[in-house]
């Protein structure tokens, strides 16, 4: 964690499979005392890469029976406990404030094991991920009911087809919450559907049979057997290849690859924060070659593969793509030259590879500067033509790209 140790605390499985850690103390006290080193800041750990990031501090002390729920909006419910008395506070997870929620229009309330069932959704274009998170309850802080599934879905007119799952075993019978998330991480409000057992069928009645005078049988020949042909195995997909990562913003990237196959039921995304171990962030559906992978950690270096599957198994993985979620290195040796007409003319070392701009800006006072440009990546000069003759003006830059600003480079005046 990085706040350090705690316990008493809540744990609690979020709509895009992350865990939200909340409350708890840090002391050593007795369950039943009030804490003498209360845990107000929350943690968010993120399954995939193993990375704890610091969220948002409750404000009021959440230890011994306490609970925290998710809430069909996706918020999380954090109330009660013995010195959190008859009061509880609503977190927003960060998926929450990336874009607009996609919508269900309607979901069945009852489906079956392994039955393929429709969600109307005016967005089935840019859902990227089903999640069903199983209703639970909270006993002293501890949920032994959260459980999360990922059942596979592909785009349809008007909606998504979705294949329930097959194993009562990891998705047990019961209540859950279905979420669609597009590929901003951002989820619906869910809805709550009932999944149970194969569905028995109706037994046909047996008819009464009419006593027939029995005849005397006539010998037929016993006829040869026609061997029944083995079915033909689906063929695994093409796996995919030219797979490409871009920072999309300070905590999301955007990759797409080539589809190379024509009988793929979908796509599987896996991602490390180290280049060696990978795990799966998400499936999207047939016949799609991009996804917007979000809610990511700034200053990390994330690398993906993309792999093709259907029902005869997965295709081979596409090559690696790697991207970093860092801002520029800093520019140096900023000088100024003054013409005689009053225009200053910056010039600059360029020290990064990875900025997308230049924000120059300047002050009359050294203290208080404004944008005065954006030059293009690579670009080391700049002329103010604005610059008043006889004005003393201080600048200075800053290299930028979609994760954010670099420090700023030394300052220079024309005094």
């Amino acid at each position: 964690m990085v706040t350090g140790g705690r316990k008493l605390h809540n744990a609690t499985l979020l709509a895009d499979g992350k865990v939200l850690i909340t409350g708890g103390s840090r002391g050593s006290e007795d369950p039943n005392t009030q804490p003498t080193n209360p845990a107000y800041e929350s943690e968010l750990w993120d399954p995939a890469t193993g990375t704890w990031t610091q969220m948002a501090s409750i404000t009021t002390i959440r230890s011994y029976h306490s609970t925290a729920l998710l809430l069909p909006d996706a918020r999380v419910l954090s109330a009660g406990g013995d010195f959190g008395r008859t009061s509880a506070e609503i977190y927003s997870p960060p998926y929450l404030f990336n874009g607009s929620r996609p919508t269900i229009t309607s979901a069945p309330t009852n489906v079956t094991y392994g039955q393929s069932f429709f969600v109307a959704t005016p967005d089935a274009a840019s859902i990227a991920n089903v999640t069903l998170i199983a209703l639970s309850s909270v006993t002293h802080g501890f949920n032994m009911g959260q459980r999360i599934n990922r059942p596979a879905f592909s785009q349809a007119s008007g909606g998504l087809n979705v294949t329930a799952p097959s194993n009562a075993n990891t998705t047990p019978p019961g209540y859950y919450m279905l979420f669609i998330l597009n590929s901003n991480g951002v989820p619906s409000v869910a809805k709550i559907m009932r999944i149970s057992g194969t569905a028995t069928p109706t037994p046909t009645p047996t008819p009464t049979p009419t006593p027939t005078p029995t005849p005397t049988p006539t010998p037929t020949p016993t006829a040869t057997p026609t061997p029944t042909p083995s079915p033909t195995p689906t063929a695994t997909p093409a796996a995919p290849t030219n797979l490409s990562a871009a920072v999309a913003s300070a905590s999301a990237v955007n990759l797409s690859w080539t589809d190379n196959s024509g009988n793929e039921a979908g796509f599987r995304i896996d991602r490390s924060a180290n280049g060696a171990t990978f795990a799966k962030v998400a499936t999207v559906g047939a016949n799609i070659t991009a996804y917007s992978d979000s809610g990511l950690a700034t200053s990390m270096t994330y690398s993906y593969r993309v792999s093709a599957f259907n029902a005869g198994g997965s295709s081979a993985n596409s090559n690696t793509a790697t991207v970093a979620l860092v801002v520029p290195s800093a520019p140096t040796n900023l000088i100024a030259d003054v013409a005689k007409h009053g225009h200053v003319t910056l010039k600059w070392k360029d020290n990064a590879d990875n900025e997308t701009a230049f924000q120059v800006e300047r002050s009359t006072n050294g203290t208080v500067f404004a944008v005065i440009a954006s030059t293009a990546a690579n670009t080391t000069m700049y002329t103010d033509t604005n610059a008043r003759h006889k004005q003393s003006y201080y600048y200075r830059v800053a290299a930028k790209n979609k994760v954010g600003l670099s420090s700023y480079s030394n300052v220079v005046t024309t005094r």
